[in-house]
């Protein structure tokens, strides 16, 4: 809280606060509820007793997921012209998925290929350039700062090189805290899956029975989601769960975990403050010349 009231007050441009996390999307969503099916299309338990309806799904499908990279900021104007990154692996995003993606209208959604879904440095890395690409028009009066969780791809040197060169200051929210103090966490991401579910519900009916929801409706659905879902709702409430504001206007949560009589301060951070944000067992020399 006290880096956060720091870079909030150490230079007379605005400061726009953007956050930037991952969340896990599934193939196989999982069933919705309200949907009215025939008992020939639910489950056998053992014994022969019905249990569910069910969705036949590949083995591979179960386990297989997206890695779905948003970023949500305090200025909602500029939420619209942010990009986000969907990554997934190349046995489930291939290229002819790929190739029936290029006649569909343009998204702020970027498909990346690779070989693992997993989010690593080097997708950070390239997010940051796309990023100072969308803002380039307004850094002479925005100062970008982009609010991370201490999750081990966000923490080698190279990302924290990748902000600095793109023009971006980076402040990480401690271990242990995300549940109470990271805004995708506390405010969207839930609200973001529910939306996600509504969605594919909507879509079931033009489904025939007991077959999953392909890959490529998933994709269509999630192309729309930086539009549909993140630039129509208000991001500027979800950064006072970073303190920023009188502490009045903080998250209830934040304020349930700081002590009765917490009283905020603001200046630089210390080296040795600094080394408590990140996970104890994580050597981090390259943080404080690039950070502090």
């Amino acid at each position: 809280m006290q880096w956060v009231r720091h870079v909030d007050t150490k230079s007379p441009k605005r400061v726009l606060w953007l956050n930037i996390d991952e969340t896990s999307i599934g193939l196989a969503p999982p069933h919705t509820r309200g949907l009215v099916v025939s008992k020939q299309l639910w489950r056998l338990a053992p014994g022969g007793c019905v249990s569910e309806p069910a969705t036949v799904v590949k083995k591979e499908d179960l386990r297989g997921a997206f890695t779905y990279m948003a970023v949500i900021c305090s200025c909602q104007l500029l939420q619209q012209e942010l990009p986000h990154m969907l990554i997934g692996c190349e046995a489930k995003l291939t290229r002819k998925l790929m190739k029936s993606m290029e006649d569909l209208p343009p998204s702020k959604l970027q498909l990346v290929r690779q070989k693992s879904a997993w989010c690593n440095a080097a997708n950070l890395v390239d997010y940051f350039k796309k990023l100072q690409v969308a803002l380039a028009p307004y850094v002479e009066i925005l100062r970008p700062v982009v609010v991370l969780d201490v999750a081990p791809s966000h923490l080698p040197e190279a990302v924290m090189r990748g902000a600095q060169e793109c023009g971006l200051e980076l402040v990480y929210v401690p271990a242990g805290t995300t549940s109470i103090a990271q805004p995708l966490d506390v405010y969207g991401f839930r609200s973001f899956k529910s939306w996600l579910a509504r969605e594919l519900q909507l879509l079931r009916p033009s489904i025939p029975a007991r077959s999953p929801i392909s890959t490529k409706d998933l994709l269509g659905i999630l192309r729309r989601a930086p539009t549909d879902f993140f630039c129509r709702r208000h991001w500027d409430t979800a950064f006072r769960c970073l303190g920023v504001g009188p502490p009045h206007t903080w998250h209830t949560r934040l304020r349930r975990a700081l002590p009765v009589d917490f009283v905020g301060v603001s200046g630089k951070l210390t080296v040795q403050q600094l080394e408590e944000i990140f996970p104890k067992k994580r050597r981090m020399e390259h943080a404080p010349e690039l950070l502090l």
